[in-house]
């Protein structure tokens, strides 16, 4: 069985004419040919996903998605940063009773941050080599294109690598940063705050001093300073990215779309004021911690802040996408184009259904995501297969297989797996909790990755239209029938994939 042969009807129109992988689904359009800009970025290779044996577990190697995998424990490391409110309030001796076992809580507390901030470490570590791939990429692209006599780098490949320098400077700064230092704070500050117990010994007294002042404080007080500056650097950008939408003329904005993108640089501004505020008085407040309580009050209000911003980058901020690993061009009116089809889309099956109802499914109706999404759902695996695929959600689904040990061990014995649709129809044992998995991938997955891209489509739209117009050398300008006969070009590929 062929991923090509299954037939069945999308409600949404298809992403992807150039796919590698031929759309065999009859699709509901309208009588004018659909355009489908962008479509390098929402296709890139997806049909294969290797994966290898570390410690007994498969673990998919490599990732081919820039993932928002912050944790939610992330925004509650500042109560680390309290940890050793009794050490440096009861600093006497005797140590009563009471502010032992405070201490004993506060000294828990800090420790076990530890184990979050490491894990979430280890995660952004990953995006970072992700994105570090990505960047140099886009850099040797850069240079191709600087050498040629008659050309300059292009627009587009300018604007990656913005969105690129924004993502890798917020996984590196705001995230991997913040977790060294502020784990390493807290490490100091939990081994201190567990000394002070035993405070009566004179050098273990000032050991604990050292650690829960400004010495374990200190790196706590670098990071706010730096986050600072970077988050400076965030709002001015998104400010820029604001103006340039303000100043927009032309029709190939329009009011949905610009107001979309509006409300974006509000929230990315939003994120980067509260973040580095808060950073920067909590990182001044530590110190002050040491020898002042009245500074815990402050720290108080900042706890709240960050678990905020912790949120607002989750939901409305952050996103995942594909790294940008191949040769890419677009003009701002495709961008605009696939985030008209996108906020189409979510307006029609995602935004007017609760998260949870969409995840789930109406025994009495029959209705879920699958029903919503694929209309005349014959219930096949390789109809499913090839919708997961052309939404970019095959790495998803293989995820969710990796987890299946006792199938992974029917299906594959080597330590090293390499999945591929096609392999996958053509196992008739298995196809029944196959399909089961990739019911679950669409209903849980496929609204969260049209949010994902119409975010991630903002942020290149911002970038584009805060960039300055590209000329090239020789003094050709980039004019309207320019951008005009690309349009058409697409547009007639789209007439004859659609009527073959």
């Amino acid at each position: 069985m062929l991923l090509t042969q299954p037939t069945c009807s999308f409600q949404i129109p298809p992403e992807a004419y150039k796919s590698k992988v031929p759309n065999t689904c009859t699709t509901t359009t309208s009588s004018t040919p659909p355009l489908r800009p962008l479509s390098q970025l929402s296709d890139l290779p997806s049909l294969t996903f290797k994966a290898q044996r570390k410690n007994g577990r498969l673990r998919p190697q490599p990732r081919v998605k820039f993932r928002n995998n912050l944790l939610t424990a992330a925004g509650c490391i500042e109560i680390a940063n309290a940890g050793d409110f009794a050490a440096n309030v009861f600093n006497m001796r005797p140590i009563p009773t009471y502010a032992r076992v405070l201490m004993a809580i506060g000294g828990t507390v800090a420790l076990g941050m530890v184990y979050f901030i490491i894990e979430d470490a280890l995660l952004s570590w990953e995006n970072i080599q992700g994105l570090r791939a990505e960047r140099k990429f886009l850099l040797l692209e850069k240079q191709k294109q600087e050498k040629q006599k008659e050309a300059t780098v292009g627009k587009a490949l300018q604007c990656l690598l913005h969105v690129n320098y924004r993502d890798l400077g917020a996984e590196v700064i705001d995230r991997f940063g913040m977790d060294v230092l502020l784990g390493l704070g807290a490490l100091m500050v939990g081994a201190g705050t567990y000394m002070a117990i035993g405070g009566e010994d004179p050098v273990i007294f000032e050991a604990s001093n050292l650690l829960t002042g400004y010495i374990g404080n200190s790196p706590i007080a670098f990071y706010g300073l730096a986050n600072m500056g970077w988050a400076l650097y965030v709002w001015s950008r998104a400010k820029r990215h604001g103006v340039a939408v303000k100043a927009a003329l032309g029709e190939n904005l329009d009011a949905r779309v610009k107001r979309r993108l509006k409300k974006r640089t509000r929230r990315v501004q939003l994120h980067g004021l509260l973040n580095g505020v808060t950073g920067a008085i909590a990182g001044a407040a530590s110190l002050v911690t040491a020898t002042h309580w009245w500074a815990y009050v402050i720290l108080g209000p900042c706890i709240l802040v960050s678990v905020y911003c912790n949120r607002l980058w989750r939901h409305h901020v952050g996103y995942d996408r594909p790294y940008f690993l191949r040769e890419i061009e677009f003009t701002e009116s495709e961008i605009v184009e696939a985030l008209k089809e996108v906020d189409e889309i979510l307006q029609r099956v995602g935004r007017q259904h609760h998260r949870r109802w969409f995840a789930s499914r109406d025994v009495e109706s029959g209705i879920d995501a699958v029903t919503v999404l694929v209309a005349d759902y014959d219930g096949s695996l390789g109809c499913l297969l090839e919708f997961i695929t052309y939404m970019n959600l095959f790495e998803d689904f293989c995820r969710r297989l990796v987890g299946e040990e006792k199938l992974i061990s029917a299906l594959y014995q080597d330590n090293g797996v390499v999945f591929e649709a096609k392999d996958l129809l053509g196992d008739d044992d298995h196809a029944d909790r196959l399909l089961a998995l990739a019911r679950d991938t669409v209903s849980k997955d496929a609204r969260k990755y049209l949010q994902y891209r119409e975010k991630w489509l903002l942020e290149i739209l911002g970038c584009y239209m805060a960039l300055a117009p590209v000329v090239p050398r020789r003094g050709r300008k980039e004019t309207d029938s320019d951008n005009q006969s690309i349009i058409s070009e697409i547009r007639n590929e789209a007439w004859n994939v659609d009527k073959i």
